[in-house]
């Protein structure tokens, strides 16, 4: 195996598409069950995305999960 071609499909950035705005609900918390609304999207020091500070891989974003997975509050307004 070619270790160029390797280390140039290993080391490939790929954008990420997020549909999430400002103002939009995700799912927080320790158990990620704690309703946050979102007043902030950017970008930390290593280039991962943020959501009002903090890292956007301990959220649940609740507009993509099921109807029975959402907030309780979430699911009282549908």
């Amino acid at each position: 195996m070619n270790t160029q071609a390797y280390l140039d499909g290993y080391m490939c950035k790929h954008a990420l598409d997020i549909d999430l705005k400002v103002g939009d609900i995700v799912l927080g918390g320790r158990f990620k069950n704690k309703r946050i609304e979102v007043q902030s999207l950017g970008t930390d020091d290593l280039g991962q995305p943020t959501v009002n500070g903090r890292k956007l891989l301990s959220y649940r974003l609740e507009k993509t999960l099921p109807d029975n997975r959402k907030s309780k509050k979430t699911r009282k307004i549908l």
